[in-house]
């Protein structure tokens, strides 16, 4: 039996090896996004008991914007993985 599956040019375990790879690369996006929501679910808890005083203030605009920041990297992670 030939290594070579017909009308490919590549060894048939070069084939199932390069999806594993590829598997292996969107299991660690997805570690990726797992924990950067993990830190943005932590961030708007902190910002959540903020006093009102730092939430309107300069501390708790950084605090919104890096959870702005984190939701994005998770939605063009997410369509990453989509592809």
């Amino acid at each position: 039996m030939s290594v070579y599956r017909l009308g490919y040019d590549r060894p048939v375990w070069a084939i199932v090896k390069g999806q594993d790879m590829n598997l292996s690369r969107r299991a660690q996006i997805q570690k990726a996004i797992d924990i950067i929501e993990q830190t943005m679910e932590e961030e708007q808890e902190a910002y959540d008991n903020m006093p009102e005083a730092f939430q309107g203030g300069e501390q708790g605009e950084k605090a919104q914007m890096a959870c702005d920041g984190m939701g994005q990297a998770v939605d063009e992670l997410m369509n990453v993985l989509e592809r």
